[in-house]
């Protein structure tokens, strides 16, 4: 075959006017094994050309010169040979090559931890939120990949930490405490969330063990800082789902601003959910954050934010299956009428921030933010229950089960405003710092609820009062109203909350690293109801309490080979109760709530 191969180059190179030679061998490891897919080729040539070894190493290559040349032998996992040989014309040069195995040394790997062992806040990243993808992408759907987090709606921005409430998550931006809407459902009619993603600068999360100086809840505590700019830059997103835009920039060396705008609409979603209809839903909202440096001691920052959510339904059917598959059912639902929900928030928050001294900073933060909810709905709804068979041709027969109707009326509207003014102070001192905080909030509720559903089933209103046979004041019955809650609720809170912390750090003789901080926060808050339910008459009661909530964390380093930290954290947590655990389903008022309490130590 090799006879054959040479006379045939030789025909072709004689053809062309080439000189020629060919070279031929064996590629073998130091132990003798022959090496397959051993790159071998001429260097540095007019008419370059290369090969690669089969299965039992060997190789032939076609020099076109009778010039000397260089043959480089290369693979992955061995040292590269090369070796210069000289071809005459027409001639056959054998070179067996023994290549030496390489093993490539890899660099150190390092691995950073960037969450702080010392503290309970967890440093997140605010670049991965670029690749956070979903319906409601933002810090929410970021904080739900994280331990402890959960959430049982992938359309919602709200989370659970630890199995608890919704409601038990502090969330801060900028250093303004942020108040969630109360009566809107999650879900379909929530919206966007209040954090601008765009905006993100830092993020800073604790699943629970937080310091004294953080508000009155007991779950978690989210603290958000927007981007401060230092010089000009803009951005803008789109997608079949909405879009968003932010520009950002300095005006002088004292001057700097932050603008961002998002919408947002589900209603592509929604397409693919049980109930077919109609879905008109908008979500959008401004937000700015504007900082003077009045002088070189003394800062202002402007926090505004609007936003507007509104979710329209015009339902038309849904079917739903459920069971198992000894008894399936279906359920087949049509329905009249139409959905309606809004709600609006408008933030306004100046911060004004004097630091004379490296050692001493002191803030004054003051803010409004007002919500108007309202969830109007009439919906009738005519339903079919189906027991599914199945024959033996594999046809699907449905049996009728149950018929009825139902119709639900709403007519809520919430008006929230909270006011509040804090001063918070930092002052270094021996071996760590002093914190101290006080603030007065006032909240503002006015509810007009009134909320009813009928149900007719097979004919028969559920509840509903028969006539015992017989009696002479026999009567039709009179259907009754399910869900009844009809209302007109006010509700005025003010709550003092303050604080005191120490921080402690040093370092032993024996070098040993220790850190301690020890705080205290209190709160004093009253409260006066004035409540009209169709149930109870005009009743105007009123309620205070002041709770205690000593806290402390510790953190012990050693110095041994071994890189170790042992860390506790053990607190007291309450939590005042909000309008929406004080309102019964009746609409009335519990004029008599405790805070919730919470003992965590975490490690």
């Amino acid at each position: 075959m090799n006879k054959i191969y040479f006379l045939f180059a030789a025909l072709t190179l004689s053809l062309t006017g080439l000189s020629q030679g060919i070279v031929n061998g064996r590629v073998t490891s130091t132990d003798g094994n022959p090496i397959e897919y051993v790159s071998v080729g001429i260097l540095a040539t007019a008419h370059p050309t290369g090969t690669t070894t089969n299965a039992e190493g060997a190789y032939q290559l076609t020099i076109t010169t009778s010039d000397s040349v260089f043959v480089r032998f290369s693979a992955t996992g061995y040292n590269p040979q090369q070796h210069r040989i000289a071809v005459p014309d027409g001639g056959i040069l054998r070179l067996d090559v023994e290549l030496m195995p390489h093993a490539t040394q890899l660099q150190e790997v390092q691995v950073n931890d960037d969450r702080s062992r010392t503290t309970s806040f967890t440093q997140i990243d605010a670049a991965k939120l670029d690749n956070v993808v979903g319906p409601s992408s933002g810090v929410e759907s970021l904080l739900k990949t994280l331990p402890d987090v959960g959430s049982n709606n992938e359309i919602s921005s709200q989370y659970s930490v630890r199995g608890g409430s919704f409601d038990e998550n502090l969330v801060y931006i900028n250093g303004v405490e942020i108040f969630r809407p109360m009566l809107v459902r999650s879900g379909q009619q929530e919206g966007l969330s209040i954090i601008n993603p765009d905006m993100v600068h830092h993020i800073q999360f604790s699943p629970g063990g937080f310091d004294a100086s953080y508000g009155d809840r007991m779950a978690s505590a989210l603290d958000i800082t927007y981007r401060p700019p230092t010089r000009f830059h803009a951005s803008a997103s789109g997608s079949f789902l909405g879009g968003s835009a932010h520009v950002g920039g300095t005006v002088g060396n004292r001057l700097s601003y932050s603008i961002g705008y998002r919408y947002h609409s589900n209603k592509y979603l929604f397409s693919s959910l049980d109930t077919k209809g109609a879905y008109t839903t908008a979500y959008s909202d401004i937000q700015s954050v504007i900082r003077y440096q009045l002088t070189n001691t003394l800062d202002i920052e402007l926090l505004a934010l609007w936003s507007r959510n509104k979710y329209g339904l015009i339902p038309e059917s849904q079917t739903t299956s459920f069971g198992t598959f000894t008894e399936s059912m279906e359920l087949d639902v049509y329905f009249d009428g139409q959905e309606v929900d809004q709600y609006n928030t408008q933030l306004g928050a100046i911060t004004m921030s004097y630091h004379p001294t490296s050692k001493f900073q002191l803030q004054w933060i003051t803010a409004a933010q007002t919500n108007s909810e309202q969830e109007h709905y009439d919906i009738q709804s005519q339903y079919w229950i189906y027991e599914i068979g199945f024959r033996g041709d594999a046809e699907v027969e449905k049996f009728d089960r149950g018929v009825g109707t139902y119709l639900e009326h709403a007519r809520n509207n919430l008006q929230t405003t909270i006011l509040s003014s804090e001063l918070r102070g930092w002052h270094q001192a021996k071996a760590g710092s002093w914190q101290w905080g006080a603030k007065v909030q006032m909240d503002l509720i006015d509810d007009k609820v009134s909320e009813w559903k009928w149900v007719d089933s097979a004919g028969y209103t559920v509840p509903a009062t028969f006539p015992t046979p017989g009696d002479p004041y026999n009567m039709p019955t009179v259907p009754i109203l399910q869900n009844r809650c009809k209302a007109h609720n006010g509700l005025r809170t003010l709550r003092i909350p303050i604080y005191l912390q120490r921080d402690v750090s040093f370092t032993t003789p024996k070098e040993t690293d220790l850190k301690f901080q020890a705080g205290i926060r209190g709160q004093y808050y009253s409260t006066t109801f004035d409540s009209t339910s169709y149930l109870y008459a005009n009743a105007s009661t009123h309620g205070q309490q002041f709770i205690l909530s000593p806290r402390i964390n510790m953190s012990i380093k050693p110095k041994w080979e071994r890189d170790m930290l042992f860390r506790t954290a053990v607190g007291v947590y309450q939590q005042p109760p909000i309008y929406r655990e004080l309102r019964r389903s009746d609409g009335s008022l519990t004029t008599h709530i405790d805070a919730q309490q919470s003992y965590q130590v975490t490690e």
